[in-house]
């Protein structure tokens, strides 16, 4: 009996830590208000920032500031990594692509100007 119980609380503690964004729990990504602020540097510091940080500038780029992030975006370079397009160099480095709600959130913001909010 008590190996069950250990079992589920494990269980339910590791299955907890499976959903990485809303989307993957609801199945709804809401791109209607994103923010810089509070997601696009979620995203950037989920899946950038441990390269491509000021402390850690990998390919001498820099994602953890909202100019250096612009500069990404303006020359297109964030979103073709980020799409594995050809011609650039597919980003997360040795990994799959992010998660649809992820892209969907980048390319809201994008479209909406890339404010600075």
């Amino acid at each position: 009996m008590k190996i069950l119980v250990v079992f589920t609380v494990l269980l339910l503690v590791f299955s907890s830590c499976l959903y990485k964004n809303e989307e993957d729990i609801t199945g709804i990504c809401d791109t209607s208000a994103v923010k810089y602020s509070t997601d696009i540097v979620r995203i950037m510091d989920e899946n950038c920032n441990g390269c491509h940080s000021t402390d850690q500038h990998q390919g001498k780029v820099i994602l953890d500031t909202y100019a250096q992030t612009v500069v990404h975006v303006k020359n297109g370079k964030l979103m073709g990594s980020i799409l594995h397009k050809s011609g650039y160099d597919a980003m997360p480095k040795n990994a799959a692509k992010l998660d649809n709600c992820s892209i969907a959130t980048l390319n809201a913001w994008i479209k909406a100007g890339y404010p600075n909010n």
